[in-house]
């Protein structure tokens, strides 16, 4: 994904402006370098505002000669209150006048809340000595109030220098939970090696900085020290992050070679905050963790820490202290140091100077599962000395960028409370240990680095590592990249994201249902038995928590001795998606003066926190849902910490041998779950579960009978080399009271044969159509690619009659497709089969979707694995929905942090939208950054998860530790019309080549316009709710995929309503934000279209429009038409010419379209057509046929010349006519002719075939319908689909989710379409207030009487529920009264003028039937005054082939009033 850039000249006129003010000499010429960037962000009435601020070393010109000068230029950045202007502006100058009385380091240069830090020192005097001494200090400067900076001297501390600065990031956000005391902190480390925690709150909140020290110490008040260094010196063996690793040893001389010594870099000019530091023992690199980052322990106040001799990690809990109270002092939660002790001691033995090692610390955000881990760019040497003589031998400089994991521990794991006192008494908490995951050697040596320093570019939630090097001045982009089971490292990042790492960003999940190709809800290929309904369509997520346990040490002092322990914990949600009864919300939530009733619910279902071996805890990797069942599998792979952990209960001294980092990219356990337990606890999640070993499962279509419900699983063994068959099965006859019992088969397939190493296995069960099949994605040892593989290894029935299947081994080698290296499979998906209109299965396989970290593919499992259509894209989750059999759904991340669901049709390699955006997801602007998660797709609807971890905090004994904030999943409109369309269109079998033609394409575009295609009215929605009736879901790439493919008709529906033959006067042309071309290109290609074209031309002119669509234009009043130059006159011409490339079946689709044009060149092809026409050997008409034709276009040809030569021979002349005329404007293809005389222009016509010029249009006057009607030749549609008119209210937004219209979502206000936790749905009343407003259909009558009918003439087989059901509602109600009088009895009259469709008109002598059980016949006098049309109300024309189509009794505007 592209971000977008802002970026701006630094030498701008406006700089040398400013810069002039401050200067009483002298003119900047030119820019030396830039000496540090900084950027923060403050907030000016709500909103969020960037500052940049550029350490800048300038040239000035003056009286004494060039000489340097240094200032802070601060922008405003991504925005400017000039309008037209570039997106950032020059703010402020801010010299460095102010802070010559002592010394500062630019690179320390921080910016937040409109602030501006930098560390240094000041110089002093000792009142003893009178010496002069240096005192650490940090400036300060408020741009917005003025150019100047005031000094604060740091207090509690005998430290000379300010060494590094840290802002923290929860300042004025809304996610600012645990800090919310001081959100202004600010970290400075000290020359000394600790660090004191300030608070600038009162220099955020005041305009009046002064550089007076006593008014502006207060600025900055002290919180509390780490010690830092000093916390690191004590550290064992076991917490050094390279044990085995030696940067000092010692040699014999032909251990070795002399080597150039590498020394620090030192400053040449400008005096240094960090000279003077004669040990180095320093603080080198702050970093406060990011609260945007998606696990949950980013909500708390961490502090990342990077010293000579180590790094350390602070949980930052700031108390404010009493008045008289000491600054408190905090003890480091994580900490680690870069050399063993022994080497430490070797060197001070041997009294050798070595120069200390360099690091720079800070965050990478690995996802939701994983708490955020640490990069650390560490810079050393490496010495080899004379073991006699401490000669040097060799020195190489090491430059090595890590990734390090913080080991937090799990809940209910031993180490939860572990707690000692240390030597001066304070109750301390053991730090956890850091342990390097991988790293990667940068290729900078010693001589390089002399002219500079690297420096962590931080970029925690892009997936890279970005480093800047200011000796080469170049960036090295790395990302983590795990090879292979025991080899990670560090990479050069590239096109394609490592598999494991991207892995772990995504949310857990289950597979999401979808829809099929007639877009109703997909439930898999095995229907489930009514008993599991329930869980059918639920979505099962890992919601992950760091829980955070407080306690008081000291009750007499509120303020002190607090200790928090973050936990790590995973829970297993479950959800329903809300849009049927069974799921919806059961409690009201208040919206203005009514209460809405809506939106996906979340409940707990189990814990899945593994923290028993706190060494060795689980994290839940992937979920497996049964199809149709109620089971579902949780697969764990390892935490990055493993080893051996000893502790002594009885007493408070602890023994732990260092733990080991690793990383496990496949799943190494699995447990089975049955969700009715889950619910069954009442939402608890405290069942407990047993772990099997195992990489992964799929699960095979479950069995039932009345005493037993078995599941069962293909297992991949945890070594990837064998498959297997789990059983699990739950009865009530199992003895000892148990009632569920796991069994592991102990025949096993091996893999061997294949050659493979299996990752991931699935079970396809192509529509239960057949047995299961069984695809492998894994790592071929031989090939050295990954690849998927339909084994040959095959399941079958036990015994032949029951649905338990077993494993069966087969030694051929299965159907492969290799993929891109490195390339890991995410997910995979079948879509539903595709079935004929007699419901048979067209293909044996259904296809399947896959989904790896780089792209999404469609492939075609016949015969062999075939990729039919694929996408690069970078997907938020491993969701997966089907859109039909040709289609997929996906949501891929977009820039800024938002997010699109899109889809993938398998439509032609050169189609005009093979994908697309269906809609887009912005980004949470409050809380963590999180990957969106695709819960479930709905025909109306998508379900969305935003957050996936949390932070818990709280009390002992006093609030539940079970107990946290559910996320609610977001509930956001669809309209799906455009990827169903590329599905309808794939049906054919060629992907969309032969839908023109084929009647299974055809019936499958009727049913998805019928259901998600324009909606002309708003019922059941109100005037102010709903999609409107304006089109919403038809896209002009609706248009040009119907075009391409010439599905004219389901074109001519969409945007008139109506199919060409039956025009109405003036028609709805929708949408009317597409474009005219878009629209005229569906139907340009359509015989027998030229009707449909002209009420596109004619569309906002409804005078022209009533009069081109009137059958008889003699009865209607003549229009304005329009001008020759006119655009609807210009493109009917182009659209004529479009029409004769066709051939002579689309000839008078030209006339009518020439004649509605108007113009000179247009007539004069006008009169050549009539005469070419007239004398085709090829048409059935006679001569006189076409004699009032001819007449019309004012072509003087007598019928009674009997010269049928001289005709001919105008026919002759003005067929090569038109031909050259169509070759001039460059339309190819026309159709040829042997006789074409194509170099006779038309001026050698005869003056009776041409036509005059006249005032403006060269004819006012428009040929009679009828008349072209009676020479041209009968178009009829063929095709059954389109028989019949369409019927508006199958409409999803007409006739609900499940055809329940109360569950349709209200949509009444802006923010519904951005996606809501609580969407308003319309509920019984909205349903009733609509059809009480008049829009009451009649199909529901006449479906209330039906149902009555039904019930009372019922069968012997009707089933007991509905009798039961018919007699209590009759039940004590006498015949024909009250309850016993069916809705049928109380309908006097109902007429739909249903005759109208008959084409003889019989209805003006016969009458009109009536369908109310009355049978009234009624006869309608004075009939030459009225007509029957079809109806273009928003009444309901009821089921199609049930009830007759409605029409319109319509009067004529010259009938009488009364």
């Amino acid at each position: 994904t592209s971000s977008p850039v802002v970026s701006t000249s630094v030498l701008t006129n406006e700089l040398k402006a400013k810069m002039q003010v401050k200067m009483a000499h002298g003119k900047i010429v030119g820019i030396s370098r830039i000496l540090s960037l900084a950027a923060g962000v403050h907030r000016v009435r709500g909103r969020a505002r960037v500052r940049v601020a550029s350490f800048a070393e300038v040239h000035i010109v003056g009286p004494s000669g060039v000489r340097k000068m240094r200032a802070v230029l601060v922008y405003r950045w991504g925005y400017n209150p000039k309008l037209g202007t570039s997106q950032s502006s020059l703010q402020s100058v801010l010299t460095t006048s102010g802070l010559d009385e002592g010394g500062y380091d630019p690179d320390t240069l921080q910016v937040a809340n409109g602030l501006l830090f930098l560390g240094g020192h000041l110089y002093g005097h000792d009142s003893d000595t009178n010496d002069t001494t240096e005192m650490a200090a940090v400036f300060v400067a408020k741009p917005a109030v003025r150019d100047g900076w005031t000094s604060v001297t740091v207090e509690n501390t005998a430290a000379a220098n300010v060494t590094v600065l840290a802002v923290s990031p929860t300042t004025n956000t809304d996610n600012d939970t645990v800090n919310h005391n001081h959100p202004y902190l600010l970290a400075v480390g000290l020359s000394d090696g600790t660090v004191i925690i300030l608070s600038y709150d009162l220099a955020a909140r005041t305009n009046r900085l002064s550089s007076i020290h006593k008014q502006s110490a207060a600025l900055l008040r002290p919180l509390c020290i780490l010690r830092g260094e000093l916390d690191i010196v004590g550290l064992d063996n076991c917490d050094c992050l390279w044990p085995r690793e030696r940067f000092f040893s010692m040699a014999y001389r032909g251990g070795g070679s002399p080597s150039l010594t590498w020394t620090p870099p030192t400053s040449p000019s400008y005096s240094s905050a960090r000279d003077g530091n004669e040990d180095g023992a320093e603080c080198t690199s702050l970093s406060w963790i990011p609260n945007s980052s998606s696990s949950g322990i980013s909500s708390l106040p961490l502090l990342a820490a990077a010293f000579s001799s180590g790094i350390a990690v602070y949980h930052v809990i700031v108390v404010p202290p009493s008045t008289n109270a000491p600054i408190g002092i905090l003890s480091p939660y994580a900490a680690a140091k870069f050399l063993v002790t022994q080497e430490q001691s070797e060197i001070m033995e041997k009294n050798v100077t070595i120069p200390k090692p360099r690091a720079r610390i800070g965050w990478y955000d690995l996802g939701p599962r994983h708490p955020t881990c640490l990069t650390l760019l560490f810079e050393h040497e490496k010495r080899v000395y004379q073991r006699d003589s401490m000669e040097l031998l060799d020195t190489s400089f090491v430059c090595r960028l890590c990734l390090a994991a913080i080991d937090i521990p799990w809940y209910g794991g031993v180490e939860a409370n572990v707690n000692s006192d240390d030597d001066d008494g304070r109750r301390d908490r053991h730090h956890r240990p850091i342990g390097v995951i991988c790293q990667k050697e940068l290729n900078i040596d010693g001589e390089s680095h002399n002219d500079g320093t690297m420096s962590i570019v931080s970029s925690h939630s892009s997936g890279a590592i970005t480093c800047y090097s200011s000796a080469l001045g170049n960036l090295q982009v790395c990302q983590p990249a795990c090879f292979t089971a025991s080899t990670t490292s560090i990479g050069v990042a590239g096109r394609m994201d490592d598999g494991h790492f991207s892995s772990l960003s995504r949310p857990v999940a289950s597979s999401p249902l979808g829809l099929d190709s007639n877009g109703s809800v997909y439930f898999g290929a095995m229907k489930p038995s009514k008993a599991n309904n329930d869980h059918q369509d639920v979505m099962l997520t890992v919601f992950s928590v760091t829980t955070c346990r407080s306690r008081k040490e000291d009750e007499s002092n509120n303020n002190q001795n607090w200790s928090i322990m973050p936990l790590q914990r995973h829970w297993l949600l479950i959800s329903n998606p809300g849009d049927n009864s069974t799921t919806t919300m059961d409690d009201p939530v208040a919206k203005g003066d009514h209460v809405v009733k809506g939106g996906a619910t979340t409940d707990i279902l189990f814990e899945l926190t593994c923290g028993e071996n706190p060494m060795s805890g689980l994290v839940p990797q992937r979920i497996a849902k049964e199809m149709g069942g109620r089971r579902v599998a949780v697969m764990f792979s390892s935490g990055f910490f493993g080893g051996n952990f000893v502790y002594d209960g009885g007493s408070n001294n602890e023994s732990r041998v260092r733990t080991h980092t690793r990383l496990s990219p496949d799943a190494v356990a699995y447990t089975i779950l049955d969700i009715n337990n889950g619910i069954n606890n009442g939402g608890e999640g405290s069942a407990s579960f047993k772990l099997r070993h195992g990489r992964d499962v799929a699960f095979l279509p479950p069995s039932q009978t009345a005493d037993f419900y078995c599941s069962s699983l293909v297992v991949l063994d945890h070594d990837g080399l064998a498959l297997s068959i789990t059983t699990a099965i739950t009865s009530h006859t199992l003895p000892q009271g148990e009632n569920e019992r796991v069994v592991e088969s102990i025949q096993k397939c091996s893999l061997q044969y294949e050659g493979i190493v299996g990752r991931r296995v699935f079970a396809l069960l192509n529509g239960g159509r057949g047995p299961p099949e069984i695809l492998l994605a894994g790592y071929s040892t031989v090939v050295g690619r990954p690849c998927l593989l339909l084994s040959k290894h095959y399941l079958e029935k036990v015994d032949g009659i029951s649905e338990q299947l077993t494993l069966v081994e087969d030694v051929g080698l299965g159907h492969r497709l290799w993929l891109r290296p490195g390339e890991e499979i995410v997910s995979v998906v079948e879509l539903p089969v595709q079935d004929d209109e007699e419901g048979a299965a067209v293909t044996k396989r259904s296809n399947v979707a896959v989904a790896s970290q780089e792209r999404v593919m469609i492939l075609s499992m016949e015969d062999s694995l075939t990729i039919i259509a694929e996408m690069d894209v970078r997907l938020t989750c491993s969701s997966l929905s089907p859109l039909g059999s040709h289609c997929v759904t996906f949501c891929a991340s977009s820039c800024g942090g938002s997010a699109r669901v899109m889809y993938l049709s398998c439509l032609e390699k050169d189609a005009v939208r093979r994908h697309g955006i269906i809609a887009s997801i912005p980004a949470s602007k409050h809380g963590t950054a999180h990957n969106t998660l695709l819960a479930a797709v709905r025909p109306d609807r998508c379900i969305y998860f935003g957050s996936h971890s949390g932070l818990q905090m709280g009390e002992d004994d006093e609030e539940d530790e079970h107990a946290f904030v559910t996320p609610l999943p977001c509930t956001r409109p669809l309209l799906l019309l455009e990827p169903l369309i590329a599905n309808a269109l794939c049906q054919d079998g060629a992907r969309g080549k032969n839908a023109a033609t084929n009647s299974a394409v055809q019936l499958s575009l009727r049913t998805i316009i019928e259901k998600f295609g324009r909606k002309d009215s708003s019922f059941p929605h109100g005037d102010d709710q709903g999609i409107g009736t304006f089109g919403a879901g038809v896209t002009s790439h609706v248009y040009d995929m119907l075009a391409r493919h010439k599905c004219n008709d389901a074109a001519s529906i969409l945007l008139t309503g109506n199919l060409p033959s039956d025009l109405i006067s003036q028609p709805k042309i929708l949408p009317p934000w597409i474009p005219l071309q878009t629209k005229l290109s569906a139907v340009t290609a359509n015989t027998g279209g030229a009707e449909l074209m002209m009420q596109v031309l004619s569309c906002g002119d409804s005078e022209l429009a009533e009069y081109l669509c009137h059958s008889d234009r003699s009865v209607v009043p003549s229009p304005t038409f329009p001008g020759q130059l006119d655009l609807s006159c210009i493109l009917a011409e182009e659209l004529a010419f479009d029409a004769l490339r066709e051939g002579s079946s689309s000839a008078f689709d030209a006339i009518k379209l020439l004649d509605l044009a108007g113009r000179q060149s247009s007539e004069s092809l006008l009169s050549q057509l009539a005469l070419s026409l007239g004398t085709s050997p090829s048409t059935n008409k006679t001569l006189s046929d076409f004699e009032k034709l001819l007449k019309e276009v004012g072509a003087n040809v007598s019928t009674g010349n009997k010269n049928v030569d001289t005709i001919n021979k105008y026919a002759e002349l003005c067929s090569g006519a038109s031909l050259r005329l169509m070759h001039q404007r460059k339309m190819s293809g026309g159709a040829s002719s042997e006789k074409c005389a194509s170099s006779i222009p038309v001026s050698q016509l005869a003056p009776s075939v041409q036509s005059v010029w006249e005032s403006e249009r060269v004819r006012n006057t428009i040929i009679s319908n009828d008349v072209i009607e009676s020479v041209a030749s009968s178009h009829s549609n063929n095709d059954a689909a389109w028989k019949q008119s369409i019927n508006k209210n199958k409409h999803v937004w007409s006739a609900g989710p499940f055809g329940k219209k109360e569950s349709l979502l209200e949509l009444d206000g802006f923010e519904d379409w951005l996606g809501r936790c609580r969407p308003a749905v319309l509920g019984k009343e909205g349903v009733a207030i609509a059809a009480d407003t008049g829009e009451r259909t009649l199909a529901d009558i006449l479906a209330a009487a039906a149902m009555d009918e039904e019930a009372a003439g019922a069968s012997s087989d009707t089933s007991e529920e509905n009798k039961s059901l018919d007699s209590s509602r009759r039940k004590n109600w006498v015949e024909g009264v009250g309850e016993g009088r069916l809705d049928e009895d109380n309908l006097s009259l109902y007429i739909r003028f249903s005759e109208g469709a008959d084409e003889d008109g019989n209805w003006r002598a016969d009458g009109f039937t009536d369908l109310a059980k009355h049978a009234h016949l009624a006869r309608l006098y004075g009939s030459e005054l009225a007509s029957i049309e079809a109806t273009t109300s928003s009444v309901d024309e009821g089921e199609e082939g049930k009830v007759r189509l409605l029409y319109d009794l319509v009067y004529h505007d010259g009938a009488p009033r009364d």
